[in-house]
């Protein structure tokens, strides 16, 4: 699998100070570097993304953040004039996948990266517009080892048509992709385990399927 580096780990700022993360790709055929921000309540927010070195922010972070360097190598998060509110924990995650055919940054979503079980899965994320939620259900599941299990995922917002699926190791900050759902069109990334399987409509309800599952599938789950 692939991991990318974060740099610095942690970072402790006065208001109205500057701040530059840094994120290495360690694989140059991944040529989209993404950036999240997760705040306290464990919502994830996309601040844009790398298209090689083409810089695309949602609208939300336009003026004090900035997206800097080569998507394929080093990437850079700028941040200026700090204030209460940047103080999150915020994550870099890179794709192989050409996102033209899924991406429109004016006003649909997806989350692109490298995500799996089963004992918690966050209910809620959080877009441009607070409005805008995704539900995972169930919120939490304890099972056996060797059961099937199925989580799903619907939202109701108009004209976000993909929906994709990370996956969050227990102890781990980092997230792996799983895959998505374009439209009805399922894509896993290559090195996810063939036990899972992706289905329904990016449009509104995906199901994520894990069959036979093993105890390092424990973990948090979103879409």
């Amino acid at each position: 699998s692939i991991t990318v580096q974060q740099t610095p780990m942690e970072m402790l700022r006065s208001p109205g100070d500057e701040a530059d993360l840094h994120c290495i790709n360690p694989q140059s055929s991944y040529n989209y570097m993404y950036w999240y921000q997760q705040t306290g309540d464990g919502a994830l927010k996309l601040i844009g993304y790398l298209s090689h070195t083409q810089e695309n922010l949602e609208e939300e972070f336009k003026g004090n953040l900035a997206l800097s360097g080569d998507a394929k190598n080093n990437g850079s998060l700028h941040i200026s004039s700090i204030t209460g509110a940047h103080s999150a924990v915020y994550f870099c995650a890179v794709s192989q996948h050409s996102v033209s055919d899924i991406y429109s940054l004016d006003n649909k979503w997806t989350l692109r990266s490298n995500l799996v079980i089963l004992y918690e899965i966050q209910t809620l994320f959080l877009f441009h517009n607070v409005h805008n939620k995704v539900q995972q259900i169930p919120p939490a599941l304890l099972l056996n080892r060797g059961e099937t299990v199925e989580l799903n995922c619907s939202h109701s917002i108009s004209n976000y048509y993909t929906t994709l699926w990370y996956q969050q190791s227990r102890g781990e900050r980092s997230l792996r992709l799983i895959g998505y759902v374009s439209t009805t069109s399922p894509t896993l990334e290559d090195n996810t385990d063939k036990r899972f399987t992706l289905s329904g409509d990016g449009r509104k309800d995906t199901t994520l399927k894990v069959a036979s599952i093993k105890a390092a599938d424990s973990a948090v789950y979103f879409c």
